[in-house]
This record gives structure tokens, sequence and C-alpha cells, in this order.
């Protein structure tokens, strides 16, 4: 092989690392440009413990970007562009996509035993699939390492992070439920969806844990933790970035 016939164009490189930037900005406009304590919740909060809820608006950005978790989460973003163009290809109508949809804000107002409490949400949906009938799903697309894929989701068991989100999805955006996608991070493989459907009970749970943590912000207090979390290793505190604040 002679090196005089092999160049490396700077070009191409530049190209790409500047689509890897666009492909992990933060969904979130607000976040993408500000980093610290923010001033409203994820839709994925809606699926968190309250206390890692309350933690992820005063940490803001919870850590830096290393090389395996740009190249890990470069993945996780490009399979639900991935799973929304077969969709496409099949025929079926999406809307509300991550590429093309703008985010949504919404507020919430709930009356609690400390007054009545007002906080803010945005969501930014993976897609909203159309069917007969004016029936409208939320498509939500996860990637997920093998372990995770074979002990939970082989099993029909789905975390309540997840469950959470598409809950809080359907409710602002008023949609008859949600199809789940769950993509093998190692194979490729995609799991037939999961079909969810409206909670009104779990909402209203979750409505008065949040309304808890906004009046603690504002108090500048911490909530305490969960009754039935039982300590480090409970398997929601497992691998909680906040563990050390909770069980200190």
């Amino acid at each position: 092989m002679n090196p005089a016939l092999i160049s490396r164009p700077s070009v191409f490189v530049d190209a790409f690392n500047a689509g890897v930037d666009a492909i992990e900005s933060h969904p979130c406009s607000v976040c993408r440009i500000k980093t610290g304590p923010r001033d409203h919740f994820h839709g994925s909060d809606w699926g968190k413990c309250r206390l890692m809820a309350q933690y992820e608006r005063l940490v803001g950005l919870k850590e830096p970007m290393t090389p395996q978790k740009r190249s890990f989460l470069r993945d996780g973003h490009l399979h639900e562009a991935s799973i929304i163009s077969a969709l496409r290809a099949a025929g079926i109508t999406m809307t509300d996509t991550a590429e093309a949809a703008p985010e949504e804000i919404h507020f919430t107002s709930t009356d609690t035993p400390v007054g009545r409490v007002t906080f803010k949400t945005i969501i930014h949906t993976d897609g909203v699939i159309h069917l007969d009938g004016n029936k409208r799903l939320l498509c939500e697309c996860k990637s997920v390492k093998d372990y995770a894929w074979k002990a939970k989701f082989c099993k029909g068991i789905i975390p309540e992070t997840y469950y959470g989100q598409c809950q809080a999805y359907v409710h602002f955006k008023q949609l008859d439920g949600a199809l789940l996608f769950i993509k093998n991070r190692h194979t490729s493989e995609v799991m037939v969806p999961f079909f969810i459907l409206p909670d009104p009970e779990f909402i209203e749970q979750k409505t008065m844990q949040l309304a808890a943590v906004t009046h603690a912000l504002t108090t500048g207090s911490i909530l305490p933790k969960p009754k039935d979390k039982t300590g480090k290793r409970d398997p929601e505190c497992l691998y909680c970035l906040y563990q050390g604040q909770c069980w200190s």
C-alpha cells in the first residue's frame, strides 16, 4: 500500500463532528444553552422518583460528556429516526416528530396542603402515529442494553421512568394511548411495541409529587426519601447519579 495514495480530508471530519453536535444537542431549547438549575420539568421527570426529579432541577447538567458517553448517546438518538423512517415507509402517518415539531410548554396547577402550586413542563415527542378513526397514539422509542432487554422488556416489565414519560406525553397532548418501541442496542432487534393506555390516576399521583418538588425548591428544602425506598441497593437507586446525596 502506497501511503501517498491515502488522504484524510478534514472537511469530512468537520462535517461529521458538526453532525454529531447536532445529534447530541439537548432536546430542550432552554437546557441546550443554559446549564445549572432549571425552572421547569421535562416529560421524562414524570417517571422519576420525586427526589431524582428535584435533584435534576437543582443540578441541571448532570455529568461531563466523555468520548464513551458521546458514542453511546449518538447511537441512542439515531435509533429514533430509524424507527420513525421504517414506520413511514410502511405507510403509517406520523406527525410531531423530533426533527420537525417544536417543543411544547405546558403549565400544571393543582391544590396541595400548602396551597395552589403551578409548575412548567417542557416536552418534545419522538412522534405521533395517526390511525383510522382519528385515533392518535404517541410513538416513543427507546434503545436499551442487552441486559435490560432480557431482564425487563422480554418479561413484559416497563420501568416507571419510561411509563411515566409516556403517560405525561399522552396526558399533555390528549392522545388515545402510546406505543413504546424498544430496540436492542447490541443486536438492533426491535421488539413488538408495548401498547399503553392513558392512566389518569398515575397522572394525578405524579402531579402531586411534582407539585411537592416545586414547593420544596421554592422554600429551599429537600424532600424526604420516599418510604418505599429501602437503601442504596434499591433497584431505582442502584444506578442513580444522586445516590450519594440521598443515602450519605
